[in-house]
């Protein structure tokens, strides 16, 4: 059981977003940086280009100039992958939060992170 005097809060890049620290956090999956374009496709049928910027088994987040609702049904597409369900769980400005209705399976987590890599400069 957690007591509110336990709980640190980090302050993440978004002004209106906090999460809970590493310790207690309420993710399960390993979160990768990734620079992905791909197609989100809203159940009406609006197709958009958004960008992702960190993948998990269990979510991702993206970024795009189009309004989304927060808890809108989508589907996600990555080039060379099928189609994602997913729920968008959060926004600021145009900063998205998206959880997958079915995880990835771990094999196909790391296929995606492993072809699409963030590169750094040293």
């Amino acid at each position: 059981m957690l007591h509110a005097s336990s709980i640190e809060m980090t302050m993440l890049p978004f002004p209106n977003r906090r999460l809970l620290s590493e310790s207690i956090d309420h993710r399960l999956k390993m979160r990768t940086h990734v620079m992905i374009t791909a197609e989100l496709r809203t159940a009406d049928g609006f197709r958009i280009k958004v960008a992702l910027q960190d993948l998990s088994a269990s979510g991702f987040q993206m970024r795009t100039a189009n309004y989304l609702g927060v808890n809108r049904q989508v589907h996600l597409t990555i080039p060379a992958f099928e189609s994602l369900p997913a729920r968008i769980a959060w926004n600021v400005d145009e900063h998205y939060g998206c959880e997958f209705v079915r995880p990835l399976h771990d094999s196909i987590f790391a296929h995606i992170a492993a072809k699409h890599p963030v590169l750094v400069a040293s």
